[in-house]
């Protein structure tokens, strides 16, 4: 019997799969799980606009993927625009509720005491997990 926490890794997992043969279409054999890590290398790197060129490629065939949302509200947060952040972090937290990376990054730029960028949630746990 599956348990309600298994519940969104598999369907996560199958709509991958779709992204999957449709990135694969556009980028030849790169993967669209693989832009997704290569943007928040870019962003540990202090090269946002490369990773949100990448974020943008990977939406432009997967508009529903909360992930990419969330590396755009980092890349925006370590750029030191909260209120862009924000927006992205909302954005993501709206299309899963059950995500918890941008809800915690949402509810630490959003606080009046600002801790710092080094609470971020990264949140590719899931991505490394449908690869």
């Amino acid at each position: 019997m599956l348990s309600a926490a298994k519940i969104p890794v598999i369907v996560l997992s199958q709509k991958n799969a779709r992204s999957e043969k449709a990135c694969g279409a556009a980028f030849g054999a790169e993967s669209c799980a693989h832009l997704l890590i290569e943007a928040a290398a870019a962003i540990r790197s202090a090269n946002y606009g490369l990773a949100r060129e990448l974020l943008k490629q990977y939406t432009a065939k997967d508009m529903e993927n909360p992930e990419a949302y969330n590396l755009l509200g980092i890349s925006y947060e370590m750029e030191g625009d909260r209120l862009k952040a924000a927006r992205f972090y909302r954005v993501s937290y709206y299309m899963d509720q059950t995500f918890a990376a941008p809800s915690d990054n949402l509810n630490r730029v959003s606080t009046i005491w600002y801790k710092g960028q080094k609470d971020i949630s990264w949140g590719l746990e899931r991505v490394k997990e449908s690869s």
